[in-house]
């Protein structure tokens, strides 16, 4: 984890097997042909979908048989506990041509919970390339600061500019994973493929995160 609290990133190989790759595809899939409401649609018409959140409330048992271990360890080894609180699942679904996503820190969408101290295990579903709109990451240096965003055209958005030359990335095969705390800048550029670039991202919190002020939101946490 050296590298994660310097630079707020790291990748890790073969989080899950290739049979656990075809199972969570095969779910995310019905998800999107059942046009579930936790499913958003780039384009309705013509049925592009965007992201799929929630995945852990409609199929708990993508964390039986040890399908997930190696990601919650992950998490249970940087928040240095036996347990940790999984607070969202999202299958992000970056079809071919798809739109790039600006310079953000996923604790922007959090400030209401404390601790602001959150973890993304991001799986591949499918190869992740420069070409097919793999996220960059812009180093952090052992800054843990929340910047100042604003409300983008779908979700909040660094309100000054960052040095993308600066960004670092690496392509992942299926089951690969890039993982980066809630303070870390990251951002995705177009899918210039003919290729889609899937991926599950698990967020994990500490066990004692606190969401008091938002009364209901527990409902969907999973202590893990």
């Amino acid at each position: 984890m050296q590298r994660i609290e310097l630079d707020g990133f790291t990748y890790v190989r073969s989080v899950i097997s290739s049979d656990t790759v075809i199972f969570l595809s095969d779910l995310i899939h019905e998800m999107v042909i059942n046009r579930s409401p936790n499913v958003q649609f780039v384009q309705d018409e013509k049925l592009i979908p965007r992201k799929a959140k929630d995945v852990h409330l409609h199929y708990p048992e993508i964390f039986s048989n040890g399908r997930l271990d190696n990601a919650v360890g992950i998490a249970k080894s940087y928040f240095d506990t036996n347990e940790v609180t999984l607070f969202a699942s999202t299958a992000w679904l970056k079809p071919a041509g798809g739109t790039p996503k600006p310079p953000h820190q996923d604790a922007a969408h959090w400030t209401h919970v404390i601790p602001t101290d959150f973890l993304t295990v991001w799986i591949a579903l499918d190869p992740s390339t420069v070409d097919n709109g793999g996220v960059h990451y812009l180093p952090m240096g052992g800054d843990r600061t929340l910047r100042r965003h604003v409300r983008g055209d779908v979700d909040y958005v660094l309100d000054t500019p960052v040095q993308k030359a600066l960004g670092l990335t690496e392509d992942l095969q299926p089951g690969d994973a890039s993982v980066h705390t809630g303070f870390a800048i990251h951002w995705s550029e177009p899918n210039t493929s003919t290729r889609p670039r899937r991926g599950l991202a698990l967020a994990f919190a500490h066990p004692d995160i606190d969401s008091s002020d938002h009364p209901g939101m527990f409902d969907s946490f999973l202590r893990l």
